[in-house]
């Protein structure tokens, strides 16, 4: 890189960054940007550097390249790469969710990575890729607020579980009980945060196909109806808790999308399914 012109760049000549090379930094920058392999080594490397450079108040930004290449591979190119790199906050929920072995465990990385930092561009850029990738609604993103603003209250943790709990249970009811498959099919597919239950739904109205993993999974809930006793009621119960959940995201996309009359729309229908919800106890 220094050969190609790039002045600015040092190496760590070793496998991760330093306080002491951090101290040699400190005297000529307040900001770096780090750029380690891609492999796990790379990523554990520049997750240590991370750390240590944010608690030494360095303005962080990451680089990560693609597999297999190097800086000098193409310095040019490199220096464009330079202009969008990761911040900290990006890249940490980026590798968090990425070695994560499921959606519960990402929502927790995510969580333990937030937690502390004080609302900026960079966590709000951070929680709407946790939010895409993790596919959360608005209600359990709201519980990823930063510590401070939670008003000493400590959140158990197991949000994300209630959400799949009620999407679980309701299809569980549906099977049960098939007569609510008709209430089911009014209720969109995106109401479903988890894939395989987005899929049971659109299978068990008709719009997917009976694969191997519905039939294992329509076992394996309708074993669950009558382990939990989920009667009649309480799938009406279930089916209108989800669409209650379902009408509210509709109507947070509307206000953010300045569509008044829409949303008034769907306030009315929000409020009518919580009358129902209320009237069943």
């Amino acid at each position: 890189l220094h050969e190609a012109g790039v002045q600015t760049v040092v190496a760590s000549m070793g496998t991760a960054l330093t306080e002491q090379q951090l101290r040699e930094l400190g005297r000529f920058t307040s900001r770096i940007t780090l750029c380690f392999d891609s492999d796990l080594a790379g990523q554990d490397a520049s997750l240590r550097g991370m750390e240590l450079a944010v608690k030494k108040r360095f303005g962080v930004q990451v680089l990560a390249l693609p597999s297999g290449k190097d800086p000098a591979d193409a310095p040019e190119d490199f220096m464009n790469q330079l202009e969008n790199p990761d911040s900290y906050l990006l890249y940490r929920t980026r590798l968090e969710l990425a070695r994560a072995t499921n959606r519960q465990q990402g929502f927790e990385r995510v969580r333990a990575v937030l937690a502390n930092v004080p609302d900026s561009p960079d966590r709000l850029e951070a929680l709407r890729l946790a939010a895409d990738v993790l596919d959360l609604p608005r209600e359990t993103q709201a519980t990823l607020v930063p510590v401070s603003q939670r008003g000493g209250e400590q959140s158990s943790g197991r949000v994300l579980e209630t959400v799949e709990r009620l999407e679980r249970d309701a299809l569980a009811g549906c099977i049960a009980h098939p007569s609510f498959v008709e209430e089911l099919s009014k209720i969109d597919s995106d109401a479903f945060s988890d894939p395989q239950y987005r899929f049971l739904r659109d299978h068990l109205v008709g719009e997917a196909p009976l694969t191997e993993e519905v039939t294992s999974l329509l076992a394996e809930l309708d074993a669950r109806a009558a382990k939990e006793a989920i009667d009649e009621t309480t799938t009406n119960q279930l089916l209108l808790q989800l669409e209650a959940r379902s009408i509210k995201r509709h109507l947070d996309k509307a206000i953010e999308a300045e569509m008044p009359e829409r949303a008034s729309e769907l306030r009315s229908q929000l409020s009518r399914v919580r009358d129902a919800i209320r009237k069943l106890g």
